[in-house]
């Protein structure tokens, strides 16, 4: 007899965002364990965080009508968390986890940053458990938020090998073919960069280093597959460069189409400028990357560090950065040898299945809930 639980995952940020992505991912490794999932979906990016308060609105029924056994929600802002608090302390709602996958205010100065702040610090002791990712966030939660450590729990940034997977045979040859005519690619050696356009963004630096590349090698294509509230400040960036047409902004992308991406390109990009809030980032475009099997250069800043045994690998500087980017575009590198390494690394660290189950076995932990049983 399996005890199933009744589980309510909320995004804090708008379904254009890192923070959805997120939590869709968790949503589904908890369905897949047999559990029953709500994942309501918040709005669009809004200019003035105005999707905030639309959330609270399309969030609020969902929250008093659907009885769960536990709620996560991907980052501590209270247009998601107070009616859950409320709830549980008011009506029998069930347990509350937050999930802290970044230090939002450190990407912001001054009043912005001290109001966000100031906002989220209340919020995360409160709840039942508090999830991170990695060391830096740990220690952030237990100082910051001054969480006790038996409720922080560790709950790993993921990939779904389902979605993010080389596509094999004549259909992925026939869809990288459609996408490079789509747009104009021809047989043009094409760099990627895949993410979520706002401020946590370093693509500034990506396309310094891509001015370099253009210079050195005018043949070269850039693609930005993803959107977002600073999609317009990047686009006036790019069109800077020797030849802005030679950068391509998809748009806004689904993980699927995202995948078809990396397998239409030849190179991927991801960056991370030295500062202390990159320290307590965790890549998801880096999992990423490494599943769907795509030759990737990145800096050694934080998290990316640890995978230099996967990766080429430069110093965080856009000079440095560009220099590697020439050197593997003029040696390409095997690149079904490196998917199988890649594929490995993620099954066997990142795979969100195994990282849902964990979770869900970390949940089930709490023996009083009220959770309904099936053979």
């Amino acid at each position: 007899m399996l005890e199933l639980m009744k589980i309510l995952v909320l995004s804090s940020l708008a379904r254009d965002s890192g923070c959805y992505l997120r939590a869709r991912h968790l949503a589904q490794a908890l369905r897949a364990c047999g559990h029953t999932v709500e994942l309501p979906t918040p709005p669009s990016s809004l200019p003035c965080f105005l999707d905030l308060p639309l959330s609270f609105l399309r969030y609020l029924p969902v929250i008093l009508k659907f009885r769960y056994d536990v709620a996560v929600v991907i980052k501590p802002y209270p247009s998601t968390l107070w009616p859950l608090l409320f709830k549980r302390r008011c009506l029998g709602g069930g347990r509350v986890v937050v999930d802290v996958d970044d230090v939002d205010y450190g990407y912001r100065g001054g009043w912005a940053s001290a109001l966000l702040r100031r906002i989220q610090r209340p919020l995360p002791i409160r709840c039942d458990l508090v999830t991170c990712h990695n060391d830096w966030l740990q220690q952030f939660v237990a100082t910051e938020y001054r969480v006790p450590a038996d409720r922080i729990y560790r709950l790993g940034q993921g990939v779904d090998l389902n979605i993010y997977r080389p596509l094999a045979g004549a259909a992925g040859a026939e869809r990288r073919a459609a996408l490079r005519q789509q747009y104009g690619l021809g047989e043009f050696p094409t760099l990627i960069y895949v993410g979520h356009l706002n401020i946590a963004s370093d693509l500034d630096v990506i396309l310094e280093a891509v001015a370099t590349v253009l210079r050195r090698q005018p043949d070269v294509r850039f693609v930005v597959a993803g959107g977002g509230p600073m999609q317009a400040h990047f686009r006036r960036l790019a069109a800077a460069l020797p030849d802005g047409a030679r950068v391509i902004f998809t748009g806004q992308q689904t993980p699927e189409e995202i995948n078809d991406w990396l397998q239409a390109a030849d190179v991927a990009l991801v960056y991370y400028k030295e500062r202390e809030v990159n320290r307590h980032r965790v890549s998801m475009k880096v999992r990423e990357c490494l599943a769907a099997g795509i030759p990737l250069v990145c800096n050694d800043f934080g998290d990316l560090a640890q995978f230099r045994p996967v990766t080429f690998q430069s110093a965080t500087s856009a000079a440095a950065f560009a220099g590697e980017i020439l050197r593997v575009l003029h040696a390409p590198p095997p690149r079904a040898a490196l998917a199988v390494q890649g594929r490995a690394l993620i099954r066997e660290h990142f795979d969100w299945a195994v990282i849902g189950r964990a979770f869900a076995e970390r949940l089930g932990q709490w023996t009083d809930l009220r959770a309904e049983c099936r053979a």
